[in-house]
């Protein structure tokens, strides 16, 4: 099947709108498939790099869109779990990530590749920080179960009390 994308097709559709690769196959759209991804997703246990933050959300927000109620089993987020380690620095999860994954075989754009290089970069993680929890349960509780921290003011902790104040806990301004 063609693989590119209908706006990239150079011979996406004739006049009338019929396709004119007898290979190509339009991507369907989230309503189409929603049902199923609810089927697979819905209470699953997830681990990604930020997919907390951001992935979880958008597939929330889609799936309500859809009149369906989605919600994740636990969460193991490896940029979470670098921030712990280093607050003020990614990069020491970075460096574990590019020794982990083979960047010989780097696809852009390729989700199973990129679960793939994330799982590494996990596996490095886990085998630099041995003190790290090994279980599902101990690492969603400690990233994901409010609250995170008896002085923070939301989920995320960005903004806390410090001093009889409150403060944003974030970005390179908050000093």
């Amino acid at each position: 099947k063609c693989r590119l994308l209908r706006d990239e097709h150079p011979h996406a559709a004739m006049q009338d709108g019929t396709p004119a690769c007898d290979e190509f196959v339009p991507v369907p759209s989230f309503v189409a498939v929603a049902p199923v991804l609810y089927a697979g997703l819905n209470g699953c246990d997830l681990a990604g790099y930020n997919h907390g933050g951001f992935d979880v959300k958008v597939l929330r927000k889609e799936f309500s869109r859809c009149n369906i109620s989605w919600q994740p089993g636990r969460l193991v987020d490896g940029f979470r779990m670098a921030q712990r380690v280093n607050p003020r620095n990614l990069s020491w999860f970075v460096e574990t990530y590019v020794e982990a994954a083979d960047r010989a075989e780097f696809k852009a754009h390729d989700a199973l590749h990129d679960a793939r290089q994330t799982m590494k970069g996990l596996l490095g993680f886990f085998m630099r920080h041995p003190d790290f929890p090994r279980d599902v349960q101990r690492l969603h509780d400690m990233f994901f179960v409010e609250p995170r921290d008896a002085s923070s003011l939301d989920p995320d902790g960005r903004l806390t009390w410090r001093n009889g104040e409150c403060i944003v806990n974030f970005g390179k301004k908050h000093k």
